[in-house]
């Protein structure tokens, strides 16, 4: 039987917040009555390394594992590990980022604890927060982006 590692779970973890991520955005959208979210197309989520396939996009995710750090009980080895969720949103300079900024960062921890839902079942509950927006310029794009995120930290053991 293949051993479950942290590989594993980043397969599945992106898999399951893709989808949860698409559906806390429609439901956000009909729940305000408009369209102020934009949905983030399946390959713009981008792991581990910022590179230059995020000039491809508007609005995109990038996410990674942020820290590892290992626990050795006896004979119990634990892992613990941070994983950072950022999304990259445009900043069209309009009136409503900051609305826009409040509906993702909530479409986001929405996604995040219902993925956890479904493939965090038999770890330790993980602790969840969110960081606040920052503007940043990638790749020398004329516009900048608002980037927000999630940082989740939990434990695998063996």
């Amino acid at each position: 039987m293949a051993r479950f590692d942290i590989e594993t779970f980043l397969g599945a973890f992106e898999t399951a917040l893709k989808a949860n991520l698409a559906s806390a955005i429609t439901s956000i959208n009909a729940e305000k009555n408009d369209t102020l979210l934009d949905q983030i197309p399946a390959s713009a989520w981008i792991f581990q390394s910022l590179d230059d396939k995020a000039k491809n996009y508007k609005n995109f995710v990038f996410y990674y594992l942020d820290n590892v750090q290992t626990i050795i009980n006896g004979p119990i080895v634990a892992e613990n590990y941070t994983i950072e969720v950022d999304l990259f949103i445009i900043d069209r300079q309009d009136l409503n980022v900051e609305k826009r900024i409040l509906r993702y960062r909530r479409a986001l921890k929405e996604a995040v604890v219902a993925t956890w839902g479904k493939i965090g079942k038999g770890f330790d509950s993980p602790t969840i927060s969110t960081t606040a927006a920052i503007d940043i310029k990638i790749n020398n794009q004329s516009q900048y982006h608002k980037v927000f995120g999630v940082s989740i930290d939990f434990a695998i053991a063996d």
